[in-house]
């Protein structure tokens, strides 16, 4: 398993506690990215899954602190995004769920197709395209086929979101918005079959690529699965108590009685342990 440093995501706790994937949470269960900001390097998008398919950087996205997710991605609207090379996406027919938390900036109006995340080819029913685009998300597939999401979602505040579908036509993809779902407005309905296209998968750029295409705001995680969500998991990844729970801390070993540095704080112990040594997990130590 990967482990990784500089980017425990809990904000302003431990920012040099390693971590890794927990492979036995559910949300681990049918993960093929996420992609998240760390500390190092910072920047690109690290994919924390088993697969490793970091996002690389077009242009220069600026990576800023924030106090709800400890780091997230800038993007200017004008040529900021992040592609996952040699990665095309969940293809065919079948089940997927994608989910990011985004923020627009306040009564922006963003160009058409502001793409959030994207993957698949620019024929009909062939892609997936999310995107916020004067405040009202949306899901454009190509060839007409087109679901909409509510409004106001430009107000300048955090959202998240999840499309999830069990795969068929566009008619049965369901969005949720900060864990409720919300009913899809369709345009065009018809099957959508996603296939490989000429851009691998792309973070902050629409499918089409063009140049009114790209997100203008903020990122932070962006995760895909290759499974349908149901109502249930899909709260799962929105609530505060479960949100983090993909991430597991790695224990680390400090000799009894001496001042010990966890993560950028101190501790001290004093417990006698048979071996001399005591193991200590970030979430038991008390903060100054």
């Amino acid at each position: 398993m990967t482990q990784f440093r500089g980017g425990w995501p809990f904000p302003g706790q431990f920012p040099n506690m390693p971590f890794e994937l927990n492979k036995h949470s559910p949300q681990a269960r049918g993960l093929v990215g996420l992609w998240t900001p760390l500390y190092k390097p910072g920047s690109i998008l690290r994919d924390l899954s088993v697969f490793g398919r970091d996002a690389d950087p077009g242009a220069s996205p600026l990576t800023n602190t924030d106090a709800m997710f400890g780091l997230i991605k800038t993007l200017d609207g004008v040529d900021d995004y992040f592609e996952v090379i040699g990665y095309d996406g969940v293809l065919g027919a079948g089940a997927w769920t994608t989910s990011m938390w985004f923020k627009t900036t306040v009564g922006s109006v963003n160009a058409l197709s502001n793409g959030v995340v994207s993957w698949g080819s620019t024929s009909t029913g062939t892609c997936t395209n999310v995107s916020v685009e004067n405040g009202v998300i949306w899901n454009r597939t190509f060839g007409g086929r087109i679901v909409s999401f509510g409004s106001g979602f430009n107000d300048g505040e955090w959202h998240h979101f999840v499309l999830t579908t069990p795969g068929g036509n566009i008619s049965v993809q369901r969005g949720f918005v900060d864990g409720v779902e919300i009913s899809g407005s369709v345009s065009g309905d018809g099957a959508v079959s996603i296939t490989a296209g000429s851009n691998p998968t792309t973070i902050g750029w629409a499918t089409s690529r063009g140049s009114a295409d790209q997100f203008n705001g903020s990122i932070a995680k962006v995760r895909l699965y290759d499974k349908e969500f149901n109502p249930s998991e899909v709260y799962q990844l929105y609530a505060p108590q479960t949100r983090w729970e993909p991430y597991a801390p790695i224990p680390r070993l400090f000799p009894v009685g001496v001042a010990a540095a966890v993560a950028g704080r101190t501790t001290r112990n004093t417990d006698s342990h048979p071996l001399g040594i005591h193991q200590a997990m970030a979430w038991r130590i008390k903060q100054p």
